[in-house]
């Protein structure tokens, strides 16, 4: 018995399938500025995008930055005990140490002297330039890995991460009030938050005390923000964000170890 092929008929006429539409991307959810502000810690994914398009927010963390950092400062200098602190600053200093005795005494009557309030300004614009340079680094590098966040969201997300600074800061004024002088002689160790305040930095290296110091929880805090909210904007996974930021982190640990190895006995 023979057997017809049937073949299918194709209308050369009959237009190809319309190729599936592209997915348009949501514009971020809609947040108060106090929804926001509370969303950073609590929803970043979701802030982050948000604050982004909000360019003159960014007032307020910097703002805020500039206040708690003057004033924590301040509260330093007028508690510490001046001469122990720049005395055992000089001591560590391997260049210091080698000074006349005429010049050292100098430097440590001049820092004794020094206005407390004049003293308090400057770390906070010190703070507002290495914002400024951090961002410049991490837009870079998302950049260069295929990111597609442009400067300005890289910026607001960084100055917004730094909220994690205020609450250290303010964390560590009422402690600095309680303690004695001679207690405040290591800015690092007044919030036992890092391993090197844990283990203290009398009985390490400076070297060592100052790698312990970088495991901190507020740095931690600060470090999954960013890998947060620089993935947000930049379009990039949260993995490779994390890549990019716990590098860079490491190296600036890298350096500031030998930073200290180098310059302090």
């Amino acid at each position: 018995m023979d057997t017809e092929e049937k073949k299918e008929e194709i209308n050369p006429e009959e237009p190809a399938p319309a190729p599936a539409m592209e997915q348009k991307e949501l514009p971020p959810e809609e947040m108060s500025f106090w929804q926001a502000a509370a969303g950073v810690f609590m929803e970043p994914s979701k802030a982050f995008p948000f604050l982004a398009t909000k360019k003159a927010w960014i007032a307020f963390p910097l703002i805020l930055l500039l206040v708690t950092t003057f004033v924590s400062t301040y509260v330093f200098f007028e508690r510490v005990d001046r001469e122990a602190f720049i005395m055992q600053q000089l001591r560590n200093n391997k260049f210091a140490s080698q000074m006349p005795q005429d010049q050292y005494e100098k430097v440590v009557n001049d820092f004794k002297e020094k206005n407390s309030l004049t003293s308090s300004i400057w770390p906070g614009f010190f703070m507002m330039v290495w914002l400024l340079l951090a961002a410049v680094v991490y837009y870079f590098c998302f950049l260069a890995l295929g990111g597609t966040g442009g400067f300005m969201p890289t910026l607001i997300v960084v100055c917004w991460a730094e909220l994690t600074t205020c609450a250290a800061q303010l964390i560590s004024i009422p402690i600095m009030l309680a303690k004695a002088g001679d207690q405040l002689l290591h800015p690092e160790a007044i919030l036992l938050s890092n391993l090197g305040a844990l283990v203290g930095p009398e009985k390490i290296s400076p070297a060592i005390f100052s790698l312990l110091s970088a495991f901190d929880v507020f740095a931690a805090w600060n470090l999954i923000l960013l890998i947060i909210g620089l993935a947000a904007v930049s379009k990039l996974s949260k993995g490779m964000s994390a890549m990019i930021i716990l590098s860079l982190y490491a190296l600036k640990i890298a350096l500031k170890v030998a930073w200290v190895a180098f310059f302090v006995q």
